[in-house]
């Protein structure tokens, strides 16, 4: 199996979530970048990432604060109000991106999917 943007894997004895696959470079939520390839990893746990369309709806999840510190779109306090609301956003754009992977755009902010959940037949009221 091959290792992914959002993975949970071992670098150096280090559980990390694999953040973003750049040229020559890895950025790991507990390190940030590092001078390294993903034939260095081993894995540990793969991460299961949401197939999105333009107009679902996902409610977005909380994450580690490690992850948030090296959130390479920038986690800020309208992050948080999202996570805190739990209310369902509908996503604007989907893509896989080659180096950080499924992103995809929700109520304006870009997120990795491995911590969205697809609300299925959510109406507006």
């Amino acid at each position: 199996m091959d290792i992914k943007v959002g993975d949970i894997v071992d670098y150096g004895g280090e559980i990390v979530r694999l953040m973003a696959i750049l040229p020559h470079k890895l950025l790991l939520n507990k390190f940030g970048l590092v001078n390294d390839r993903v034939s260095k990893l081993q894995l540990i746990e793969s991460t299961k990432l949401l197939e999105l369309s333009h107009g679902d709806f996902v409610i977005i999840h909380d994450i580690p604060q490690e992850d948030k510190r090296k959130y390479p779109f920038y986690w800020d306090q309208r992050c948080e109000e999202y996570v805190a609301s739990g209310q369902p956003y509908k996503v604007i754009a989907c893509c896989y991106d080659d180096e950080y992977g499924e992103i995809a755009c929700v109520n304006g902010g870009w997120f990795y999917t491995y911590h969205l959940e697809k609300i299925d037949d959510y109406d507006i009221v």
